[in-house]
């Protein structure tokens, strides 16, 4: 995948909601391999740890937050530094 750039239309986008949608960033291939991780996690209440990682939801708006996702299945790491946003976020977050 070629690394995507934000276009004007992203920008206008950005400044008025607060966020864009990037549909298909991640290809189907990693999204049905991040989503076989994602479910093979166990039941967690809120707070609770699986190995090194941790469900976090700050609250009922954010929905479910699984940090240090990377600690609880390799899967999830081909989506660090991933082209299908990596540009976006140094455009908007710097």
């Amino acid at each position: 995948m070629e690394p995507r750039q934000p276009s004007a239309l992203d920008d206008f986008l950005f400044d008025l909601n607060g966020y864009i949608i990037l549909k298909n960033a991640v290809g189907p291939a990693a999204l049905a391999e991040i989503n076989a991780a994602f479910d093979r996690l166990p039941p967690l209440e809120k707070g609770a740890w699986v190995g090194n990682a941790q469900r976090r939801d700050y609250n009922d708006a954010t929905g479910y937050e699984l940090h240090n996702c990377l600690e609880f299945d390799p899967a999830f790491e081909q989506l660090i530094d991933h082209p299908g946003w990596i540009n976006y976020v140094s455009h908007y977050c710097g």
